[in-house]
This record gives structure tokens, sequence and C-alpha cells, in this order.
């Protein structure tokens, strides 16, 4: 993106966010941000985004893909903001978020910093945050399984998996003729 605009629009691609004051460049906006940022305006877009929000997933995944030592930790600072602010989001918005976020760890071996979010574990399950991880995790469940997820989460979590997502098979209601 930054080929195509003037030269020292964008800082270098790769910068860390703590060198920007520091260069001899006065732009503080980086390629990979703006990238995002595009990518994440389109998901959160209402009513209903331009196309089907799994391709706006897999956008992000392939980026990671292409370019993980830039696109990374560009989008580790996108998600951090996002549960910043969860608690004042649109409730559409935050669903949006949560799927985002559960299929985009399942294209990493579910893999995130779950210790930067142990203060909200203490939280009401209706608070926002809260609620964004038990979804989460919830949803992470459906697209793998419970001792898999389990594994990727540390211990203080674990008691946010309730012990009926942990059965092989679901209990069938017309299983015996006598119900």
């Amino acid at each position: 993106m930054d080929c195509y605009w003037a030269p020292g629009t964008f800082a270098k691609r790769g910068t860390p966010v703590d060198k920007l004051n520091h260069l001899e460049n006065p732009s503080t906006w980086k390629p990979e941000d703006m990238a995002l940022d595009a990518i994440f305006s389109q998901i959160f877009f209402l009513p209903t985004p331009e196309h089907k929000l799994v391709y706006y997933h897999s956008v992000t995944t392939e980026l990671c893909r292409l370019s993980p030592s830039t696109i990374a930790p560009c989008l580790g600072r996108a998600m951090r903001f996002l549960f910043r602010k969860i608690d004042i989001m649109d409730m559409e918005l935050s669903y949006r978020f949560m799927d985002w976020f559960a299929h985009h760890l399942s294209n990493f071996e579910f893999r995130w910093k779950w210790d930067e979010w142990q203060e909200n574990l203490s939280r009401s399950e209706l608070h926002p945050k809260k609620a964004f991880i038990i979804g989460a995790i919830d949803k992470e469940i459906r697209l793998s399984f419970v001792k898999r997820i389990r594994d990727t989460l540390p211990q203080p979590y674990h008691e946010l998996i309730p012990e009926g997502k942990e059965k092989d098979t679901p209990d069938f209601k017309y299983k015996f003729e006598s119900k």
C-alpha cells in the first residue's frame, strides 16, 4: 500500500510503535495499521458489510501468514483496543468481533495471551468483557473440541468451560421410547 503514496507518507513497514516518535520521518502512519483499519471498518460496517464476514476473516488470516512480523503486532494491538472498548461497542459489532476473534484464533492454533484479560474473570457473567471471553471460548470449542481449547487456556479460565461441553455425544431427547 505504501508504494502508491508519496514517499514519507508512511513510516517504514514493521517499525515498532514505540519507535515511531524517534524517526527522521515525522509520519506515524504505518501501512499495516491502515490496511487493518480498512478491513475492520468493513467488518464493522452497519447494517451489513459489503462482503460476507468470512471473506474479511480470510483476508486477515492470509495477511498474518504472508507477513507475520509486521501484521501480527498490529493485529494484536487492534484486538486489545477493541476488547478495551467492548463495553461501549454496539452489540452487533461485539458479536462480529467475537466471531472474527474465535475464527482467527482457530487458524493459529488457538494461541492468545489470555493472561492479559484475566482480571475480567471476577466480573459478572453479564459484563460485556466477561461475556465476550465466555462467548469466544464457546465458539472456539465449536471450532475444535474441549480438551484442545482447555489446553490453550490458563488454569483460571478452565472454570468457564461447563461440564456439559466435555461430553463426546449430546443427550438425545428421543433416545429412549419411554420419554
